[in-house]
């Protein structure tokens, strides 16, 4: 199955109380789920700690790397995207986005074979 589009999806709001130092600001948007879509139809999401705006500027590098590619093999499609992005540096947005597709990626294979990701990792 290959993958036809990704998506963000902007996470807001407070944290616990002490869940961070001094708190969060309720009106900051610091996480964004990340669909994965497959030409079957499913749908994988996964999520991590960077803004939209940080992770949509960084899928401007990496969807054309993935476009096509297929769905069902995540490590080989993450370890593509991590080579792909070497120049530009290992960390910050790039490499949580990354980490963000790469859940999304198992969570769409757990879904196609009927799975829990848990099986699946071993």
């Amino acid at each position: 199955m290959k993958i036809t589009a990704v998506k963000t999806i902007p996470l807001g709001g407070a944290t616990h109380d002490h869940g961070w130092p001094g708190g969060t600001d309720p009106n900051v948007q610091y996480n964004t789920l990340i669909e994965v879509i497959g030409e079957d139809g499913f749908v994988g999401i996964g999520s991590c700690y960077t803004s939209r705006q940080l992770v949509e500027g960084s899928l401007a590098l990496l969807l054309p790397h993935m476009i096509g590619e297929c769905a069902l093999e995540p490590e080989r499609l993450s370890e593509k995207l991590r080579q792909s992005m070497f120049w530009f540096g290992r960390g910050g947005a790039v490499e949580h986005t990354i980490s963000g597709i790469d859940i999304a990626l198992w969570d769409l294979l757990g879904k196609v074979v009927k799975q829990p990701v848990a099986r699946l990792l071993g």
